[in-house]
Formats: structure tokens, C-alpha cells, sequence
């Protein structure tokens, strides 16, 4: 048995989180093939008021086959109660999408598929909103204590997803203006989008769901219908939605922002292993930020850092923490994450993350994280990393030591250095505010004790071997 310990402290809301096994109960059907299941989403689907979860098992097909010489896999939503462990499956399995073209397949249920969260208006009650990973249309399920799980229809049946011409039909049906084309098109679907990365927007009253897919950011009404949507993409790699998506509530509405890159857990493995990652890091840099009011996108800016296809997979490389926007000054928020360039990393403040062009860039830091004190002070958990002519293995690993950072009005100064360790990164499950398309969204672990009066960050050594330290 495996167990995911997660941390008391959720950066998010304060509250507790429970510890979730992945127990071999949990798999629907055995097989040799099985894999342990990953979680894909976190929430109250049953309305208890217990965190319920929403995994993903996979098993290698029986008669196996094979995608350009790989063996294909089926996989399986599986639906736990967080107060009693008993599981469901109430959607089907589905078989990996083969690309023969490119040598691999690809699962359709797992990371970005499911989404807890508030849905429908006229209810109190949460929602499971579906979408496979290459999606042609989602689904909405709803549970009843009695009747079990059942499949809700409003306008129509199913979320037109923007990969085939039924989303441009579903959109200018349902708005007064069309849907917007993507590039070098006459239409606004684009085949094959990618994997949704959502998070439910609107308020209690007119809820909605935020989705970013292949060039296009659109908002699915509680009538299922598509709204507001907004279209990007940059000279070098197009318009992908990867990445940490985080919602916010602001003066004026809601304040959501995507940055294209990897988690912090990327470069907090090579620590240990001294070995650069092969990940690509999501391919494609940057970052978006929107302001939405209600099912309406007002605003949208963005910002293009690089594409692996052009510059590599190291050169304007972003990773971020998780939470990334946070209260450095202790008022308006600020987007915070890391950026390689040049042989070094730096740092990427956004004061305005609506004008992600007024960026203060801080050479020779890497954030982990943000912690707050006891007075509400909050500052971020950084290392300072050296600068080399070339990217190699100097330059992109930090070293295992790290200061508490706060800004000072013109800049950050260290309050707090330690030798010898790094902030430990726990994983947190998705949340209906966040997302992120590779389900990395690891956090520092803050631990407030009534005695000593301190905030206390959990650290961990090379070694491996995690201690406490007080943050000042």
C-alpha cells in the first residue's frame, strides 16, 4: 500500500486536509497491467461536507495492443467517498488514443479530465464536470444519496468541446456574437485540442466553468452552452493551455492566471539526482492572465517566453511554485515564479499581474515558495544559484541552502538563511480555484504551533531527512 500524506496546512483555505490511500481496493477490475491510481481531482461530491476524490486507474489492455510498438492502456475514473472509502465508477473506461504518426498513445482519463466543484445554479449541491483528454464534448454528472449517479442535462446534453465544428454551432447559437476564429483558419474549433485546464469561475448565483484548451479560454454556462471566449497564440508554438491555472477573488471580480511551464518539483528532483530533467517542461513558456466578472472574460493579457521547438529545453524556461500568486506586500496580489535564461534563474515578480510586461526580474533566485508569519508578513522561500556562460548542471541545480525573502519597497533583502536544506514540497490535490495540466501542484508545508510562538517551515536535507525551522 501506498499512502499520500497530506500536509494539516492547505495554503489555500486553512483547513485540514485528510490522508488518502491509494489501496488496490480502489481498482475497479483487476489485471496484471494495473498501475496504482493517480488522483485526479478533490472535493464534496456527495454534499456531506467530507472531501471526497476522484481517481485514475489504468491497466494494459487484455489481448494487449499496441501503438507503434507500445502496448496500449484502458483507463478508469474511480469515485471515492472521503468519509466511508466506498468507490464508483459511473463513467466508462476508455481505450488510449493512438498516434502513429508520432510513436505513442495517449490515456483519455487522468490528469485534467474531472473537475469537482459547483456547476449548476439553483442548487447548493457540487458537480463532477467530465472532459477526456482529447475531448470531442464533456459531461455533467450529479450524485444523490438514493438514486446514486446520474448524467444532468440542461440546453443540451453534452459540453461542446472546441475540436470540432458542434462547438462553433453551440457558441453562435447561444451569443450574440461569434465564436472567434483560431489562427490561420475559417473556423473556431481547432481538431485534436488539447486537455482541458479548468476551474470553476461566476459566483453562487451564475456559476461557470473556466476552460483553457488549444489557442482559446472559454466559460461553459450552467446551461451547458459556451460564452465569452478569448483567443491567443504567439509567433513560435501556437497557443497551449499547460501549465498552473489559479483563480482569485479581486475588486471587480475574479483574477485568473496560467503559467506555461513546470512545477518547482522538477528542479527539486534534479537536486537529487544531478542529473538535468528531460522534461520539456510544457513545451511551450509563458504567461496569461484574465479577469473574469460573472461568465464574462473583460480582460486578457499575456506574455511569450519560449518554445522548446526554437530555443531548446532550458532557454526561458518557467517553473512555478504553488500557490503562485500571493500577498507579497500584504495587500494586492502579486504572480510569482521562476525563469531560466541565460545560464541562471531568476526570479519573475509581477506587481500588476495584469500587466505581465512590468515585470521586476531578481537575477540569481529561485522560489520555492511563500510563508507567512504569525504578524501576516509574507516572504518567499528562495535559493540563490550561481551563473554560468552555458546551461549545465552548475547553473540550473540549486544549491541545498536557501534565505526567506521579503520586499522592501524597492527590492527583495533576506531575512533568514539556512545551510544545508531546502523547503520540502508536498503534493495538494486539485481544487475548484486551481489547476495544473500535469497535476503538479506541489506547496511548502507551514506548521503554526500554540508553543513555541513561531511559524514553522518543513525543510528536508540531501540526505532526505526533514526537520523544522522558524520563520522569523
Amino acid at each position: 500500500m501506498r499512502v499520500l500524506l497530506l500536509p494539516a496546512h492547505d495554503p489555500w483555505s486553512g483547513h485540514g486536509l485528510a490522508v488518502v490511500r491509494h489501496d488496490p481496493l480502489l481498482q475497479p477490475r483487476s489485471s496484471e497491467g494495473a498501475a496504482r491510481p493517480d488522483l485526479v481531482g478533490k472535493g464534496d461530491f456527495n454534499g456531506d461536507g467530507i472531501p471526497d476524490y476522484i481517481f485514475g486507474q489504468l491497466w494494459t489492455t487484455s489481448p494487449v495492443q499496441y501503438c507503434a510498438g507500445k502496448p496500449m492502456s484502458e483507463t478508469q475514473l474511480v469515485f471515492v467517498d472521503g468519509a466511508t472509502g466506498r468507490w464508483s465508477t459511473p463513467v466508462a473506461p476508455l481505450l488510449d488514443i493512438c498516434w502513429e504518426q508520432y510513436g505513442y498513445p495517449t490515456h483519455q482519463w487522468g490528469g485534467g479530465t474531472a473537475y469537482i466543484g459547483h456547476f449548476l445554479n439553483g442548487t447548493t449541491a457540487n458537480q463532477v464536470v467530465l472532459f477526456p483528454y482529447y475531448a470531442t464534448q464533456g459531461w455533467v454528472l450529479s450524485f444523490d444519496g438514493t438514486l446514486g449517479w446520474s448524467q444532468v442535462s440542461r440546453t443540451a446534453d453534452v459540453l461542446a468541446y472546441p475540436s470540432t465544428p458542434a462547438f462553433d454551432v453551440a457558441y453562435n447559437s447561444s451569443n450574440g456574437t461569434a465564436c472567434l476564429t483560431i489562427p490561420y483558419a475559417n473556423h473556431c474549433y481547432a481538431k485534436w485540442s488539447h486537455v482541458a485546464n479548468g476551474i470553476f469561475v461566476g459566483t453562487a448565483a451564475s456559476p461557470g466553468l473556466l476552460v483553457l484548451t488549444s489557442y482559446r479560454a472559454v466559460i461553459y454556462r450552467p446551461d451547458f452552452t459556451p460564452t465569452s471566449d478569448v483567443v491567443w497564440s504567439y509567433d513560435e508554438g501556437g497557443g497551449r493551455d499547460y501549465g498552473l491555472l489559479e483563480s482569485h477573488d479581486v475588486a471587480g471580480g475574479k483574477m485568473v492566471t496560467l503559467i506555461g511551464g513546470c512545477s518547482v518539483a522538477k528542479t527539486h528532483d534534479t537536486m537529487r539526482t544531478h542529473q538535468l530533467s528531460e522534461d520539456n517542461c510544457e513545451l511551450f513558456h509563458h504567461y496569461e492572465y484574465f479577469l473574469v466578472q460573472g461568465n464574462s472574460i473583460v480582460q486578457h493579457s499575456g506574455r511569450f517566453f519560449g518554445w522548446f521547438g526554437t530555443v531548446g529545453r532550458w532557454q526561458d524556461r518557467a517553473e512555478f511554485p504553488f500557490p503562485s500568486d500571493v500577498p507579497l506586500t500584504g495587500g494586492a496580489l502579486w504572480s510569482v515564479f521562476n525563469l531560466y535564461r541565460d545560464g541562471q534563474w531568476r526570479a519573475q515578480l509581477l506587481p500588476n499581474p495584469a500587466d505581465p510586461a512590468s515585470t521586476v526580474e531578481v537575477p540569481g533566485w529561485y522560489v520555492w515558495g511563500a510563508v507567512t508569519d504569525r504578524s501576516g508578513r509574507v516572504m518567499l522561500a528562495a535559493t540563490r544559484t550561481a551563473a554560468t556562460a552555458s546551461t549545465d548542471v552548475a547553473s540550473y541545480i540549486p544549491p541545498w541552502q536557501f534565505d526567506l525573502l521579503m520586499w522592501s519597497g524597492k527590492g527583495l533583502i533576506s531575512v533568514a538563511h539556512h545551510d544545508g536544506v531546502v523547503p520540502s514540497l508536498v503534493l495538494y490535490p486539485p481544487g475548484p480555484g486551481y489547476h495544473a495540466a500535469d497535476e503538479d501542484t506541489f506547496g511548502l508545508v507551514e506548521k503554526r504551533p500554540s508553543f513555541p510562538p513561531f511559524t514553522r517551515l518543513l525543510v528536508e536535507a540531501a540526505d532526505g531527512e526533514q526537520s523544522y525551522v522558524n520563520v522569523p
